[in-house]
């Protein structure tokens, strides 16, 4: 159910989904070997180039991705999970409507782990966002999300989330804070390892796989 492979082929892909002629609606579940998405603001950072270089020699491919917000890291043990579907042209494009609809579908699927867990910021946190999901104000999964305008004046929407199932969270946090590091000069805000948590830590019996399993059972409006 889950495919692993590589950022670059799932960036890839999902753009051209976006961009086919066909209507697409579809919910991707995939594992993605080590490599870390920044957005292109990251991009035109005064030393992105230098940091991009020593990030990807390290052993981390650098991507850009066409949504915002900040740098990303996905590894083995991050369940993504990506909802691609068509809008008519005369639907009111909301993203805060659209990120509480994956949040709820989230907490829905998550429901039977009976974990306490709530929607919002998290402080210090990977790509920090209004709609992360935390345990116990821990982050365990950040969302964001992509529009496409058609021609014909409909939309193509992609909706991404990361969940840290049984992610190694200290090499993730390092590997973004490395990149700032060296693109902004330690202007940015350090990511802190102790504001995250995997999903592993409170059911260790827990796979990307039965994480999957679990939230494809519910239905995603």
């Amino acid at each position: 159910m889950v495919l692993l492979d590589t950022l670059k082929n799932r960036f890839e892909y999902e753009q051209d989904l976006l961009r086919a002629d066909e209507p697409v609606n579809d919910i991707l579940f995939w594992e993605s070997h080590k490599a870390l998405a920044i957005s292109g603001r990251d991009a035109r950072l005064p030393h992105a180039e230098e940091a991009i270089s020593v990030v990807s020699n390290s052993g981390w491919p650098v991507l850009t991705r066409k949504s915002g917000g900040s740098a990303f890291p996905v590894a083995s043990g991050v369940l993504n999970i990506s909802i691609l579907r068509n809008y008519p042209a005369d639907v009111l494009l909301n993203a805060d409507a659209n990120y509480k609809s994956l949040a709820n579908w989230l907490l829905r699927g998550l429901k039977p782990l009976n974990l306490n867990i709530s929607v919002g910021q998290t402080n210090n946190a990977l790509c920090d966002g209004r709609y992360n999901l935390m345990i116990d104000g821990k982050k365990f999964v950040g969302t964001s999300q992509q529009w496409h305008r058609r021609p014909d004046g409909s939309s193509r929407h992609l909706m991404h989330c990361a969940i840290l199932v049984s992610a190694d969270i200290k090499e993730l946090v390092g590997v973004v804070n490395k990149f700032y590091s060296i693109a902004e000069l330690n202007q940015r805000s350090i990511v802190l390892p102790h504001v995250h948590i995997d999903l592993c830590e409170y059911e260790p019996s827990l796979t990307i796989e039965s994480v999957a399993h679990l939230i494809a059972k519910v239905r995603y409006d």
